[in-house]
């Protein structure tokens, strides 16, 4: 039951910091069947409770045990699913831990459990997969001896347009399905099954992940797929969980394109990329300006009307918010772990918040007070005037630019280029 809310509530925070989530399945996930989700790692521990919120049915994540056992984390944690894998820097002692946690997850995929596992072992944001560890092959492989007669690995991609800034965009690729059993394991020892395993794997990986080895196609990289996501977004009307999108293997596709391109080819995509966002940076416009116009009466009447409920949304629910945007920016230094903490603080600090002021309602206005459950509404409001708002203002400022046609003919190029 706690599990349930906790994943709604986390789903609410995503849909709040996120415009929008792109997902897309290679094939459709049999709750029936245990499996390993294999992430990538770009954005902290967010990946884990991000993908509980697609699938109701509870996933168990592996992170590392200095995470999950924060006193202050560790009753959360343990309901989210987490458990902790210890390492060796640990001491040979908290090492021998991880023996109890592998029985635990061989008894769950008994039951037909989904367990998640970062491959890579460590977080990092980039366009680029770090060399795998065989830790999940040596899971899947105690599993299989284990007694699991069927168990799936399945890759999963997170790719955040820019981790830790407010609406920006995530697509999830999960990709296709590594069928294993226990009649692979004949004839063979573990230890050549891991490494045959680990190297599967490892394709399956590179399959869905993005994968750029050159740090300036990495940056290209980094905007292009904005102008991609835009496109999307101006063709039909997007959901902000979007379930069933193939922008996820579109944009993956894209990237490979950049990969396999030659010198010239990326001096020239290089050069029309940085020279189109200089001109929006120094026109404070967005790309989905040029190709979407949002100037018309229906938005102005809107604005108009809808300022006063924005600016009472507004002061209603950014108190709650404040401490977790300060806390983060004095205390944490890694940029992965930003996003996370950003809404997980926020999120936790609002509930009580909006217990107290519900209380308080009632108890000076007695009936009355019960309006005070509509803050988060208030909230949802906000965010899509805030949306809306945006939109409008560097839609004005694209339409008023000297430069929009400049702007428009190098996004033009910039798409033939990658056609």
């Amino acid at each position: 039951m706690i599990y349930q809310f906790l994943r709604w509530y986390a789903r609410y925070g995503i849909k709040f910091f996120y415009k929008n989530v792109f997902i897309f399945r290679e094939t459709k996930i049999d709750n029936n069947t245990p499996a390993i989700f294999s992430s990538n790692h770009p954005a902290g521990f967010y990946e884990a409770i991000i993908l509980t919120t697609i699938f109701k049915k509870p996933i168990y994540f592996l992170v590392r045990s200095d995470y999950v056992n924060i006193p202050i984390f560790k009753w959360f944690f343990s309901i989210i699913r987490l458990l902790p894998i210890y390492r060796q820097s640990e001491g040979l002692n908290n090492v021998k831990k991880n023996n109890e946690v592998f029985s635990e997850i061989n008894n769950s995929l008994k039951k037909n459990a989904f367990i998640g596992i970062y491959p890579e072992g460590t977080s990092k944001y980039q366009f680029k997969l770090n060399p795998l560890k065989k830790g999940i092959a040596r899971i899947a492989t105690g599993a299989l001896n284990a007694g699991i007669k069927l168990l799936k690995i399945i890759p999963v991609s997170f790719n955040f347009s820019q981790p830790d800034k407010f609406r920006s965009f995530l697509c999830i690729y999960l990709g296709e399905e590594l069928n294993l059993n226990p009649a692979m394991l004949q004839d063979k020892k573990d230890n050549v099954f891991i490494k045959e395993l680990s190297s599967n794997i490892n394709e399956r990986m590179n399959q869905v992940n993005i994968n750029i080895s050159d740090i300036d196609k990495q940056n290209i990289f980094s905007k292009l797929q904005i102008i991609l996501i835009n496109n999307e977004l101006n063709h039909k009307k997007i959901n902000a969980y979007e379930e069933n999108s193939v922008l996820p293997k579109q944009i993956k596709a894209y990237s490979q394109l950049i990969e396999e391109m030659n010198d010239s080819q990326f001096s020239k995509l290089q050069k029309d990329v940085l020279s189109y966002f200089n001109i929006l940076n120094k026109e404070k416009t967005n790309d989905l300006s040029v190709i979407q116009n949002n100037i018309n009466i229906f938005n102005a009447i809107s604005l108009v009307l809808g300022f006063p409920l924005f600016i009472i949304g507004i002061m209603l629910n950014i108190l709650p918010i404040l401490p977790a945007i300060f806390i983060v920016k004095k205390y944490t230094k890694v940029y992965e772990y930003k996003a996370v903490l950003k809404v997980l603080i926020s999120q936790f600090i609002y509930a009580i918040y909006f217990i107290i002021i519900l209380i308080f309602g009632i108890i000076y206005f007695k009936f009355a007070g019960l309006v005070f459950i509509l803050l988060p509404v208030m909230a949802w409001y906000s965010l899509k005037y805030y949306d809306m708002m945006t939109d409008y203002i560097n839609s004005y400022r694209y339409n008023k630019s000297d430069k929009k046609d400049q702007m428009l003919q190098t996004r033009n190029q910039i798409i033939e280029l990658i056609s």
